[in-house]
């Protein structure tokens, strides 16, 4: 996580201050919010990428074109990262995905001694697709999480949903 991590870690994670790239230590890194990196960081990783020295590098940009618009980006580490670019859309335009993701998702949540698999009670089911879902997957298995903890049988109420949630499809 580029916003989160020290700069010297990540300069020795990207850049190999310490060396541990060319011993072939990391083969891979995914770098979330690269436009987070300082600029001079983003300047020499994009030196790295081009002399192909480091690990692979995938990367996760939420919006590349208005990070670059306002200069968070370098133009040029987008160019070098954007090699295959893989778009996912936000859970609101994927309603025909909640289904299995609710399904999906439901399966990671442990159940209370005794109980089948984890079911969705009709009016949860509606505010779940009513919802617009603005923290996408990770809000979504957050709610699930949580329904699940208040759920008194192995179905899930909409009264178990996060109240933000609820709130938010009854206006």
């Amino acid at each position: 996580d580029c916003g989160r991590l020290p700069v010297e870690a990540l300069a020795d994670i990207l850049v190999g201050e310490r060396g541990d790239n060319q011993r072939g230590q990391l083969a891979t890194v995914y770098l979330k919010d690269p436009a987070s990196l300082p600029r001079e960081l983003q300047a020499r990783l994009v030196e790295r990428i081009a002399h192909r020295s480091g690990p692979r590098i995938l990367a996760g940009c939420a919006n590349p074109a208005a990070d670059m618009r306002v200069g968070r980006l370098l133009e040029d580490l987008h160019a070098a990262l954007a090699t295959l670019v893989i778009e996912v859309p936000p859970l609101r335009e994927r309603r025909d995905d909640l289904a299995f993701l609710v399904e999906r998702l439901l399966e990671r949540v442990p159940r209370k001694e005794g109980t089948l698999a984890w079911k969705v009670a009709p009016a949860a089911w509606d505010v779940l697709q009513r919802y617009a879902w603005p923290g996408n997957l990770r809000e979504l298995a957050d709610a699930l999480t949580q329904a699940c903890r208040h759920a008194t049988a192995e179905a899930i109420d909409a009264a178990g949903l996060p109240s933000s949630i609820r709130l938010a499809v009854q206006t």
